[in-house]
């Protein structure tokens, strides 16, 4: 089953439930010395005490069936389905949550050796890690304002558009593949490339987002399958770009093989004249045909420093793009053959 950022958690948990534990926190602890936050083995952590009856209560159906706890799937089926963390007030700061764990601390007698008598108390721990076993859904809520921005830079006159993580705002390009199919229909496509030119952020703020450092292009009726079905870019229908800070623009080159691909798709529909085409554009399954959309992905490479996934990026970035329009155009560069027909009378 898929789950997205926006998955409603509500027939999930009890609400109008007292919460197992509550915690203040800061994402920057303060009464931790600088020479410790600095040094290289500290970890920066958030700890929520539970109360003991938690405690107790797993300790209890570990006595009544050992079985429970021999791997993640009895676990969670019997002992623990899971926690929901909600975040209920603060300034808006964000935490990367690398690792999430459950310690338990046990209190237990000691007897002497030599009498049997119990002469001290002694402690132990043990700790259960959220593995990749364990499924982790993170939820993410945008507010109104954010809606506001964006119905901003879809006015026809704004000159951006933008790209933010997490829980997407992306943006939608429309490729000119009619005028381009008008002109090369018959050519070869030996390149195709387009650059998006980032706004530079001018601000003094110091609680600037970041930007993002990858950006993948992808047909837009593409788009659910390949997240869902965990695809990586082939450079033939999702192309890669990183973001380069000299030119200050995320460039996308060998679209030809998209286009070629796209191109061998409409000219049935083309060759069938002007009326038919339009039709076959008007269809709901046909409207999307020449757009693709930018969106911000977090890249996984192996030991020689391949990519060999990409995945939605879930940290907090943010840019505006150069919008092209006829007062801000874009550019974009192709490189074809043109066949040559030889008269031979």
């Amino acid at each position: 089953e898929l789950y997205y950022t926006n998955f409603n958690l509500d027939n999930y948990y009890s609400s109008d439930q007292a919460p197992l534990a509550e915690k203040a926190y800061t994402a920057y602890d303060p009464n931790v010395a600088d020479s410790i936050h600095n040094s290289s083995d500290y970890y920066e952590k958030v700890q929520v005490k539970l109360p003991q009856s938690f405690g107790q209560g797993i300790y209890d159906k570990y006595k009544e069936n050992p079985d429970y706890f021999k791997d993640t799937k009895a676990f969670i089926e019997n002992v623990l389905p899971g926690f929901y963390v909600q975040t209920k007030h603060g300034d808006g700061s964000v935490l990367y949550i690398d690792e999430i764990r459950l310690n338990f601390t046990v209190e237990y007698l000691l007897k002497r050796n030599t009498t049997g008598e119990v002469d001290s108390v002694a402690t132990a721990s043990a700790t259960l890690a959220a593995s990749k076993e364990v499924f982790i859904s993170t939820r993410i809520k945008n507010g109104d304002a954010l809606k506001t921005l964006v119905e901003e830079a879809n006015k026809p006159d704004n000159r951006y558009s933008y790209i933010k993580t997490p829980a997407g705002t992306y943006t939608e390009v429309t490729l000119p593949l009619e005028d381009i199919y008008a002109e090369h229909a018959t050519d070869t496509l030996n390149s195709v490339s387009l650059s998006f030119i980032r706004f530079n952020d001018n601000s003094s703020s110091p609680y600037k987002f970041s930007i993002p450092q990858n950006l993948l292009m992808i047909r837009k009726t593409d788009l659910a399958d390949f997240f869902e079905k965990n695809s990586t870019y082939d450079d033939k229908t999702s192309f890669l770009a990183t973001y380069n800070s000299s030119s200050n623009r995320y460039s996308f080159t060998k679209m030809n093989r998209l286009i070629s691909s796209i191109f061998a798709e409409i000219r049935p529909e083309k060759e069938k004249g002007e009326e038919a085409w339009e039709a076959w554009k008007e269809k709901p399954e046909n409207t999307d045909w020449n757009k693709v959309v930018l969106i911000p992905v977090k890249t996984i490479t192996d030991s020689q420093s391949n990519v060999i996934a990409v995945e939605n990026s879930l940290e907090m970035t943010s840019s505006q793009l150069k919008r092209g329009s006829e007062k801000y155009p874009l550019t974009m560069q192709i490189v074809y053959t043109k066949p040559k027909v030889e008269n031979n009378e």
